[in-house]
């Protein structure tokens, strides 16, 4: 996206200044020079609608493999669940530190709109990639012992335990509150993957009115 931005803007600027030395040399009679200028207006004016096309193209493409990339990890972040067998949390949990982030890197990295590119790319940082960022590097620590226990190297049960309980407080929010029924006092836990649903609603909502430039996003009509 970046260097079709920018040959936009060269091939703009170009279109540009052959115009108005086109008009100048016209009104000082000197055709000659004019109709040269108005050669190169025309040959950048149409190198300017090609770039744009094509960075219009590549937006769209780059936004849409994002988008997609963003859909993967939170897919397998939303497959860990509380209170699972040990194995298969520590498994779940290395997925999650294991997924392909290369394209989620480097199309963020490429994303460059043409106006107000810090705000938007700022906003996307904040409350997609960020968060998706953040929790991989808080599970690098706990998953370099989880792999270790998966080879064999160390068989501390209790301590893989304790990981499991800290990658979850990463993971899931857990709120447990005690409820009166009848003249018992019952405790209920409930527990909701922090990631997915915010950043969801994030891609579904105003990242999707970004990439398509429209406000008819996949929740207002119902496809989500």
């Amino acid at each position: 996206m970046k260097s079709h931005k920018y040959i936009t803007i060269i091939t703009s600027s170009v279109s540009v200044i052959a115009l108005v030395l086109a008009v100048v040399y016209h009104c000082e009679n000197k055709e000659f020079e004019a109709n040269i200028m108005v050669g190169v207006f025309s040959s950048g004016f149409l190198a300017m609608l090609v770039s744009i096309i094509e960075y219009a193209n590549k937006r769209r493409s780059t936004l849409e493999t994002f988008y997609t990339s963003a859909h993967g990890a939170l897919h397998t972040t939303n497959q860990y669940r509380r209170d699972l067998d040990l194995n298969i949390a520590i498994d779940r949990i290395l997925s999650i530190k294991h997924y392909d982030y290369s394209v989620l890197d480097a199309t963020y990295g490429s994303i460059c709109f043409f106006f107000f590119d810090k705000r938007t790319k700022k906003y996307i940082y904040d409350a997609i990639y960020h968060p998706i960022l953040q929790l991989r590097n808080d599970l690098t620590e706990i998953c370099y012992h989880f792999s270790l226990y998966k080879d064999g190297i160390t068989n501390n049960e209790a301590v893989m335990r304790e990981m499991v309980k800290k990658a979850t407080k990463m993971i899931m929010s857990i709120d447990e509150r005690d409820v009166m029924t009848g003249e018992d006092i019952v405790q209920v836990s409930r527990t909701q993957n922090k990631f997915y649903k915010p950043i969801e609603k994030e891609l579904n909502g105003r990242y999707w009115e970004i990439m398509y430039l429209t406000r008819k996003t996949p929740n207002k009509n119902g496809n989500d």
